[in-house]
């Protein structure tokens, strides 16, 4: 029975794995429009518009019975041993053999080949299709992986399918390339792929040319048939992801489907004026019976108590932090004046927080224990654990790994550079977005021994993705990145997730990283700080770093405010100097290309800044830093806070360029935590979490901002609210991890769901807890990044069926199966 039972839970838990895979589907319908009929043109017709296809105009197109091909014709390349390489335009692809014997077939063949429509010269050019004579031989060292199908005269000038070498074919190789019938992407104006807010109304307008009429809806029922209409946005409470389907039927008399996943991202009062700030306006309070450990540190730190504005709440957040006297790790849910509301959530946990982010089933944190064990934790509203995931558990100094979170790299089962025996992680920040969880923590890294036996380990940072409903579809952005990550910042815009990691060797700067979440594949640029920030190797750097902003009406343009010092610094024999003292706002671009840079501080006064925090308040920042007494001045500044000599202060800042709106004022009294990010509230207010010297927990919060009124609907047009314009390009995902090969059965490290309610991994409730990690780390780091993104994500923006069976119910009968397979073994 025990053996029933434990079955029973293993396939309940494939269930939960798979139906939380599902999340967010989009099923292309592609079925002709209600009460329409499609029957392609008996003779050959011209379309009315040219197709353009990304800002480019491709030329008419041509309607061949079923297929339509463009009057347009591209390039063959000669190297085309594994397949066809053409230049066909995004949504199109080479006719095959088959297409080819059919247009041979047609009465009208040599209309279709002449002046009027293709315009076909046989004597001086190849017409390939993408049919390989050979379709099994793909060596480019075999001349007959070269040979395709193409469209030929005989001698008598008589249409036939011919064979030639791409490799040795003199003429002019070129092809004809018809629509993709199966894989029709939808362009849109007034939408940009941007997670939009719930309950507001977008006009949004269908710009594919050639459509001859139009069939939209919505998973609320709602449907729409001109090519502008008026969406409003109103995605499923849990997760927040709503679908809209769209049926058109395009010149020629076909009928195409495709279907666009919108996710729901809180603005968070965006738009609302912070001009009229005053910092005598910040509220405080203290949570009362709470006495919290408190970390000083700025560098290879965890937090203290880092807080999470709750979904769907305007005012109310949760505190995460580790009580004094027993390194319990708890979560308390606080109101906008900051009153606990209701009991303190005990996580079963001890340890040092590192973050916290709000859910739709409750919230996701991130910490770490004396043991050097990290890990992941999913909590449900009711304080039930929904998941929990080891990252970390390997010991102190390890030589092979004992329990870690894995991925692999290859069928060898190989685990990525950086990643293969994990130990001693420093510190971390969370995202939610798009029903993922987006994770990046600094670690040590044990990559074997020196030639003269000592170890060689060095520290880095690794961003992960883990499905938010189970814990489960992991994937990695990359396994290795800043060495040594001394500090880190995520920001989410509601497209891409925007990472900042300060180096002090691997770079001796800031490594930026702008990163897509549902492919994982990122951008990197350590050159958007012009000049250097020098560091040593050693866990020290002249630098600090503060946080992103979307502009205002610009959100593909981010600011950054990052502070650095004069300084020479160096490390493995590299030399790095910086004369420049500055506390500086940065602007760049969704790529990572450098704008512009205003200085908001220079010389002594900037060369003390000691800690930053900055973030949106409405439409502009608010900064906050600290600075240490001039008798402190150091080649690298301590990398600590001290409240008895550091003074604080706030400003505001323009959301436009970052100059001061608002000039700095000191603080009454000092009030902000190392490593903790403060975090903005839905209603637009700002809260944030001090842990005094008597361990107290204080709760700081701004004033909640006006939000303006929205127009109804958001136009297209409208340079505030509105979009620019998208195509729903189908996603390259990464390929397979190799889970398949590599998962050994019963493996820990894969278990999703905990059916006893606690994790078997609990930590001893006796650990010390450090209260000021402040590593030093002397290595010497490889800078060889190795971003391992060969990983099987599920959560896709778009995925193409072309079947009409319910994704719903066929997981439902998969369940009964299941469940029927389990109460008969």
């Amino acid at each position: 029975m025990q053996i029933n039972l434990n079955l029973f839970f293993l396939l309940l838990c494939s269930i939960s794995c798979v139906y939380a895979l599902s999340k967010c589907q989009c099923t292309i319908d592609s079925s002709p429009i209600p009460g329409s009929s499609s029957n392609p043109p008996t003779t050959l017709s011209l379309s009315t518009d040219d197709e353009v296809i990304n800002n480019s105009d491709q030329g008419k197109l041509i309607a061949v019975g079923s297929i339509q091909v463009l009057q347009k014709l591209f390039s063959v390349q000669q190297q085309s041993s594994g397949g066809l390489n053409q230049n066909c335009p995004s949504g199109y692809i080479p006719l095959t053999q088959d297409d080819l014997t059919s247009i041979i077939a047609r009465s009208d063949f040599q209309s279709l080949v002449g002046s009027t429509y293709l315009n076909l010269d046989f004597s001086q050019n190849t017409y390939y299709s993408s049919t390989k004579v050979n379709p099994t031989v793909t060596s480019g060292s075999d001349a007959n992986a070269y040979v395709y199908y193409t469209l030929s005269l005989d001698k008598n000038n008589k249409p036939v399918i011919g064979q030639e070498n791409t490799y040795f074919d003199k003429k002019t190789k070129s092809t004809i390339c018809k629509r993709n019938l199966q894989q029709f992407s939808i362009s849109l104006a007034g939408y940009e792929g941007f997670d939009l807010e719930k309950g507001k109304s977008y006009q949004m307008q269908i710009t594919n040319k050639n459509v001859l009429q139009y069939y939209i809806y919505d998973n609320n029922g709602n449907k729409f048939t001109t090519q502008t209409f008026t969406y409003t946005h109103n995605g499923d409470s849990q997760w927040g992801c709503a679908t809209l389907n769209f049926k058109l039927q395009l010149f020629g008399g076909v009928s195409v489907g495709d279907c666009l996943s919108i996710w729901t991202q809180n603005q968070i009062a965006f738009n609302a004026d912070s001009s009229s700030f005053n910092m005598n306006s910040i509220q405080t309070s203290v949570l009362s019976g709470v006495k919290a450990n408190v970390n000083t540190g700025f560098f290879f730190s965890p937090g203290s108590a880092p807080i999470a504005p709750i979904i769907g709440d305007s005012s109310s957040f949760y505190v995460y932090y580790s009580v004094q006297t027993t390194n319990q790790l708890m979560v308390q849910k606080v109101s906008s004046t900051g009153t606990p509301i209701g009991s303190a959530i005990d996580t079963k946990q001890v340890g040092n927080p590192f973050d916290i982010v709000s859910t739709g089933f409750g919230f996701v944190v991130m910490a770490a224990d004396s043991t050097q064990r990290a890990f992941i934790q999913a909590i449900n509203k009711d304080g039930s654990q929904r998941w929990f995931r080891i990252l970390v558990n390997n010991g102190d100094s390890p030589n092979s790994p004992k329990d870690q979170i894995e991925f692999f790299s290859d069928d060898k089962c190989s685990l990525p550079f950086g990643m293969a025996c994990m130990y001693k992680p420093h510190n971390g920040r969370l995202n939610y977005a798009r029903g993922k969880i987006q994770a990046i923590w600094a670690h040590y890294n044990h990559f074997g021994f020196n030639s003269d036996g000592t170890k060689n380990d060095h520290t880095g940072d690794t961003l992960i993705s883990l499905d938010a409903d189970t814990g489960y579809n992991q994937n990695v952005f990359w396994a290795w990145g800043a060495s040594h990550s001394l500090y880190q910042n995520m920001h989410y815009d509601g497209k891409n997730l925007y990472v900042a990691s300060l180096g002090d060797a691997y770079p001796m700067n800031i490594k930026f990283q702008v990163c897509n979440i549902d492919t994982f594949q990122c951008n990197t640029s350590s050159t958007v700080v012009q000049g250097d920030i020098p560091g040593n190797g050693s866990g020290q750097a002249a630098g600090r770093i503060g946080g992103f902003f979307s502009i205002y009406g610009n959100r593909n343009q981010k600011l950054f405010v990052y502070q650095r010092k004069a300084s020479t610094g160096g490390h493995a024999g590299t030399t790095s100097t910086n004369s420049i003292n500055e506390l500086a706002v940065i602007k760049f671009d969704s790529q990572l290309n450098y704008i512009s840079s205003t200085t908001l501080l220079s010389g002594d006064i900037a060369s003390r800044v000691n800690s930053i925090k900055s973030l949106a308040y409405g439409k502009n920042i608010l900064l906050a830093y600290t600075v240490i007494p001039s008798s402190e001045l150091q080649n690298f500044n301590r990398q600590n806070s001290n409240a008895k000599v550091d003074q604080a202060f706030i400003a505001l800042l323009s959301g436009v360029d970052g100059s001061f709106l608002i000039q700095p004022t000191q603080l009454s009294n000092f009030q902000i935590n190392s490593s903790d990010d403060w975090r903005i509230l839905e209603n637009g207010s700002i809260a944030y979490t001090y842990i005094d010297s008597s361990n107290n927990l204080n709760i700081y919060y701004t004033p909640s901002l006006t939000i303006p009124s929205y127009p109804n609907p958001i136009l297209t047009s409208d340079t505030t609210y509105g979009f620019g314009s998208f195509t729903n390009t189908l996603v390259n995902n990464p390929i397979n991890n190799y889970n398949n090969v590599c998962v050994k059965q019963g493996d820990s490290n894969w278990s999703t769901v905990d059916f006893g309610g606690n994790s078997s991994n609990n930590g001893n409730n006796n650990n010390n807890n450090n209260n000021n990690n402040n590593s030093s780390n002397n290595n010497n780091n490889n800078s060889n990044n190795n971003n391992s993104n060969q990983n099987n994500p599920n959560n896709q923006n778009k995925d193409k069926f072309d079947d009409q069976i319910s994704f719903d119910s066929i997981l439902k009968s998969f369940q009964i199966i299941l469940i029927i397979l389990a109460l008969n073994i």
